[in-house]
């Protein structure tokens, strides 16, 4: 116990270890110190000297304005006589009078403020004032300042009546010629000057030299005392500090010293506790499903999301066996199952949870089967594949609609065909009856009809494309992130997402659903390219210019301002011999069973509806990349609408000559009688061989091809590329009944003008034929 106590009680040897200590606080306060003094006075010198600089340069700015404007004004006066030539004041004429009194104006109101005076003197080797003689030290000055001409001012501690005072010097103004009218000859000066001041005291001066300086002397002793204070507070604090800090250090060392094996014991467990409450975290907060069980099918553990999923608090759910929230694992079924678990020890497979409300989801597990302990236990991870399902639920649907669609494309073409004479001749009848008689009532009820019928074929093809066409604006870039958010979450791990939106883009008319469905078609076929190696799927929007050199032979767009959607992965590539394909439907270059061949037909229908198209780019072993365009949203501040609907009204003639090609004989005859009486000469063929013929032998007789796209043995596009071949000049108009068969770049290519979409009226085919007469 006394051996203890002795252990405890300080010793002289104990203080013979605190010297060192103290000798180096010492000597860091004492180099602190030393620092802190040079620094603070060097800076109280810097702010004095300043201030005598900016007094001594408002002293310079008071005798520039007196020799350079009142001088020269005050000359003035004498050579108009309005003051006799040789009067002098030195109220008025002499700068260094006026200074010095206004700097004792100056003192006199520092008096009256507590502030000590400030001693300022003009002084000069040969002075008018003997107040201004220079002494010993003032006339070096006046010489050093003549000897170097760089030489701006002079600055000193000096000593008066036992106090320091801190002494600045700056050389006066040069003597310059003018100056010489008051400091040059006597018997040249004003007689007032001579009357005033008798002797040469400020005579004879020389042109170029400086005569005088002028010098200010400011009282520094406080200044030394607030620095004496503040370093001696400064040197007491750091001195006490490092006395502390020192002997806290060394007192930590003995400490730490005690206690180093307690401390590595706290460690080690510590470390441990950390590990293990990590790795019970991490399991607790997965995002997925955790079960551990036994063989009887009770559980002994369940993570947090597994309570929230199936909507169990902890304890209820550690009471329940997996027959109790798995309907697809029944109590007489489990042995098997366990069986069939301990042999397989991993595998992955689908089932049903059920919540405590009872309702079924879908989810995705997987078994890891492992022995801990002469214990079996089953580690289940169960992740929820409601949304996933869902979603191939979607496809799956949208994959049917999209195969009546087709069928129901293919009908409205038929019908458009057939609609196109009753449109056409019911526009011709009702033309040629006098208005407001019986029949020509009638013959407008038929042409009502025919057009209800035409835009109940758009109805049919607005079906058929799975959307509605009453397109609003929207921001493209909200859907697409909400499609990304989707693709990325069942994409693997294997392939990194690359996103770059610009969220300022504006407006677009469209569908957000239409644009979801873009995005995660094109997704879905990037997946597929990259499910064996893996890469990079990259999705970029910004707002572009295109201009027409940016437009020609690459997209069916006007120049204008348009958002782009950049889509690319770096897949297996797409073969260039397949490209032109790729958009056709039920082309495919996936295995069979893999795809159905209607994604990218899907993702260019819902993309021209929107005003916009679409260009690849591919290399096959390094990917591909789709670039769509959709034109921004205009808005018509002005009627040009009406106006242009009011002008439509009336139907522009023509006599030029025109040859119509189209197999539908009662579609040729409507057409030929319409644009007869329109006043064009035209000559109709049902056999495109024919029409062909007729324009081989006179290749210069017509002034506009118009053809049909679907017709027997030579289609429109083969005929127009003959036609183009023997005169490339020509123009021609393609007609369809079926706007989804044509493809805008093959048109252009052939060097077709413009295609309509049939059934279309008399006032439509009138424009449209004249417009593009005019252009040509």
């Amino acid at each position: 116990m006394n051996s203890d106590l002795q252990t405890n009680q300080p010793s002289a040897s104990s203080f013979n270890h605190l010297k060192p200590v103290l000798i180096i606080a010492f000597l860091i306060t004492l180099i602190v110190g030393i620092v802190l003094y040079s620094i603070t006075s060097a800076y109280v010198l810097r702010q004095a000297e300043k201030n005598i600089q900016n007094l001594l340069l408002s002293h310079r700015g008071i005798h520039l304005y007196i020799q350079k404007t009142m001088h020269p004004s005050l000359y003035k006066l004498q050579d108009e006589g309005e003051i006799p030539r040789k009067f002098y004041a030195p109220e008025m004429f002499s700068s260094s009078f006026i200074v010095r009194t206004q700097h004792q104006f100056y003192n006199d109101a520092r008096k009256e403020k507590g502030l000590p005076e400030l001693y300022y003197k003009m002084a000069a080797d040969n002075p008018r004032n003997p107040v201004n003689k220079a002494d010993e030290m003032e006339t070096k000055l006046i010489k050093m300042f003549n000897d170097n001409n760089n030489l701006d001012h002079f600055t000193d501690i000096a000593v008066f009546n036992g106090k320091r005072y801190l002494y600045y010097a700056i050389p006066f103004l040069t003597t310059e010629e003018r100056c010489l009218k008051c400091h040059g000859k006597r018997e040249d000066a004003p007689i007032q000057l001579q009357n005033r001041y008798l002797g040469d005291g400020g005579f004879h001066d020389n042109p170029g030299k400086i005569r005088a300086i002028e010098s200010i002397r400011a009282p520094i002793e406080e200044e030394y005392v607030a620095v004496y204070v503040i370093t001696g507070a400064i040197i007491s604090g750091l001195f006490t500090i490092l006395l502390l800090f020192f002997f806290n250090k060394k007192l930590k060392l003995q400490v730490m010293k005690r206690t180093e094996n307690l401390n590595s014991e706290i460690i080690a467990r510590s470390k441990a506790e950390e590990k293990l409450y990590f790795t019970q975290f991490a399991v607790d907060n997965l995002s997925d499903s955790v079960f551990f069980l036994k063989e009887d099918g009770s559980l002994i553990y369940v993570n947090d999301n597994a309570c929230k999923r199936l909507g169990y608090n902890r304890e209820e759910l550690l009471k329940l066996k997996v027959w109790d929230f798995d309907p697809n694992f029944p109590k007489e079924a489990w042995p098997s199952h366990w069986t069939e678990v301990k042999t397989k020890k991993t595998f992955k497979f689908e089932s049903l949870h059920r919540t405590k409300d009872g309702i079924d989801f879908p989810v995705e597990i997987l078994i890891n089967y492992v022995e801990y302990s002469g214990n079996s236990i089953n580690c289940g991870f169960v992740r929820d594949i409601s949304e996933r399902k869902a979603l191939e639920q979607q496809v799956r649907q949208s994959q049917k609609i999209k195969a009546i669609g087709d069928l129901a494309s293919g009908i409205a073409h038929d019908f458009n065909n057939i609609l196109t004479p009753i449109l056409g001749y019911a526009g011709v009848l009702k033309d040629s009856l006098p208005g407001g008689s019986k029949f020509a009532l009638e013959a407008d009820q038929i042409l009502q009809a025919a057009l209800r019928a035409k835009d109940l074929v758009k109805r049919i093809l607005s079906f058929s494309r799975d959307s509605e066409e009453q397109f609003k604006p929207i921001k493209v870039q909200y859907p697409l992130k909400e499609a990304l958010n989707l693709l990325r979450a069942t994409f693997p791990s294997t392939i990194e997402f690359k996103e770059e939106i610009d969220f300022t883009a504006e407006y677009v008319l469209g569908d957000s659903t239409l644009i979801h469905q873009i995005v995660m078609n094109m997704g879905t076929n990037s997946l597929h390219a990259m499910k064996e190696k893996g890469g990079i799927f990259a999705v970029s929007l910004k707002t572009v210019r295109l201009q027409r050199k940016d437009l020609f032979g690459k997209l069916s767009l006007e120049p204008g301002t348009f958002v782009r959607i950049v889509i690319s992965d770096t897949g297996h590539g797409i073969d260039s011999s397949y490209i032109e394909r790729i958009f056709d439907p039920y082309f495919s270059l996936k295995k069979k069973d893999e795809g159905t061949g209607l994604g990218l037909s899907i993702v260019l229908g819902i993309v021209k509806r929107m005003g916009g198209d679409i260009s690849v780019y591919s290399e096959v072993g390094k990917g591909s990349t789709f670039n769509i365009y959709l034109p921004l949203m205009k808005i018509n501040e002005d009627n040009s609408t009406e106006i242009y609907a009011s002008a439509y009204d009336i139907l522009p003639t023509g006599t030029e000559r025109i040859l119509y090609v189209d197999d539908d004989i009662p579609i040729t005859k409507m057409m030929k009688q319409i644009l007869e009486s329109l006043g064009y000469k035209v000559s109709t063929h049902n056999i495109p061989e024919g029409a062909l013929q007729e324009f081989n032998n006179n290749p210069n007789a017509f002034d506009l091809v118009i053809t049909d796209l679907t017709m027997p043995k030579i289609t429109g596009i083969e005929f127009s590329r003959s036609i183009i071949s023997i005169n490339p000049n020509i123009p021609i108009i393609m007609c369809t009944g079926f706007s989804d068969l044509v493809n805008a770049d093959t048109l252009k290519s052939i060097g077709i003008r413009e295609c309509i979409m049939k059934p279309i009226t008399k006032k439509e085919i009138a424009h449209i034929v004249r417009r593009i007469l005019d252009k040509k």
